[in-house]
Order: C-alpha cells, then sequence, then structure tokens
C-alpha cells in the first residue's frame, strides 16, 4: 500500500488537503450513479453537489477499501464539508464513501462540486483543502 500522501492538521479546526477527484455522472463508465446515501449520481442532475470521504464504516458496513482511514463514521446528507480550491469555496454533504484508500486521495466530488470549484474534468485531479463541519466532530 501506498504511504498517504494527504495531510491533516488542526488550527482550532482540522483541515485536511490534497488531491480531489470527481466521480459519477454521465461520464465515469466505472461508477453506476448509486451512492451509499441512496442519492443518485449518475448524470440525471448535473447540478448535483455531494462528496465522498474514505470512511472505514458505511450505513454500519465495513468497507474494507477504507480501513484505515482517520475519518469516523459520519452520517450522510447531513454532515457538510467546506472545500477550497482556486480561491473557491463550496459546502457541501457527504453523500457517498470513498476514494479507496489505495488511491491516495482524501476526498471525491461530484462532477458539478469539482467543476464549481475551477476543476478539469479531463485532467481529473484537483488540489483542495477541506473541513468537516458537523458540531462535535473530532479526530
Amino acid at each position: 500500500m501506498n504511504p498517504r500522501t494527504w495531510e491533516m492538521a488542526f488550527s482550532g479546526n482540522l483541515i485536511v488537503s490534497g488531491m480531489a477527484s470527481w466521480f459519477g455522472g454521465g461520464n465515469d463508465p466505472d461508477d453506476n450513479g448509486e451512492t451509499a446515501s441512496g442519492v443518485m449520481n449518475d448524470g440525471r442532475d448535473p447540478d448535483l453537489m455531494g462528496c465522498a470521504l474514505p470512511l472505514a464504516f458505511s450505513n454500519g458496513k465495513l468497507v474494507p477499501s477504507c480501513v484505515g482511514s482517520p475519518f469516523p463514521p459520519l452520517p450522510y446528507k447531513s454532515t457538510m464539508v467546506k472545500v477550497t480550491a482556486n480561491g473557491k469555496t463550496i459546502i457541501i454533504p457527504i453523500i457517498d464513501c470513498g476514494p479507496a484508500l489505495h488511491e491516495n486521495r482524501p476526498i471525491d466530488l461530484t462532477q458539478a462540486a469539482f467543476k464549481a470549484l475551477g476543476g478539469d474534468l479531463e485532467k481529473g485531479l484537483l488540489p483542495v483543502s477541506f473541513q468537516v463541519l458537523t458540531e462535535g466532530y473530532s479526530m
């Protein structure tokens, strides 16, 4: 397994920085659009804003590809994440689990969120920083 290439730092709040990719929508051949939260990310809603974090437990079940993630279980849809890139900031809900730890990315974004932050879908990766905005969240 590759060493983790993303960073976590505390400065009053936990800030995570690393590379983000996009997932789902009509352009992802490896994704059927089903998310762990039940929100469909299959391209029918091109404005869908959301993200996925590597959660070792999703809906009460172990996610083998995310075991070892530093993130605790977090509820889908109600947990908001503040993501910043290219001088732009968005606040979006967690709607899915991933990316797998072997991908070495701390977050995946829906296509709309990726583009809202100035990401280029063809390049596929975007340097970001983010913060989980749930009360009582600590690591």
